[in-house]
């Protein structure tokens, strides 16, 4: 069972589409969430982020990724998938995080990235129309990947499917 997640945010809010982690994070808090899960945002991974990390089942980290389609919404889950991390702009991934924190803590919480294709990476406010317009679904995906993390027997996501 997931009893505590950490929506993890992160991007340079005055680089267009970079700004993405940050703009997801606004829009979650003004969502009812459960009192378990918790919403930060930071301009880039660190080393420090392990002690953040500490005591949470699940991170689920939210960034922008260069490619062909401005838009596209991809989840990694991060225990199976190994990340091109040519594809970011971040010294430290999600997945060397994570590992440091199981290092570190003796444990590592489940983790998963949500990314968008962006398309803008200049120095402006705001996200260019692809990514504008993809937000409200990627937003749901990761409201759904809290609700169905935290619903964790079988009977208890049967009866969240049938509604």
């Amino acid at each position: 069972m997931i009893d505590s997640i950490l929506v993890l945010g992160y991007g340079t809010p005055i680089r267009g589409d970079d700004s993405l982690g940050w703009v997801v994070i606004d829009e979650l808090m003004k969502k009812s969430l459960p009192e378990s899960v918790r919403l930060e945002s930071h301009h880039m991974l660190l080393p420090e982020h392990v002690y953040l990390f500490e005591g949470f089942d699940k991170i689920i980290f939210v960034d922008i990724e260069e490619g062909e389609t401005p838009g596209k919404i991809k989840r990694y889950d991060l225990a199976e998938v190994q990340i091109n991390e040519d594809a970011f702009t971040h010294v430290f991934s999600p997945q060397k995080l994570l590992s440091m924190t199981g290092d570190y803590f003796g444990t590592t919480p489940a983790g998963v990235l949500y990314t968008l294709i962006g398309q803008e990476f200049d120095y402006k406010e705001g996200l260019s129309e692809p990514v504008k317009n993809a937000l409200p679904a990627l937003l749901q995906h990761i409201e759904s990947e809290i609700e169905s993390s935290i619903v964790s027997t079988p009977l208890q996501k049967q009866k969240m499917n049938q509604i």
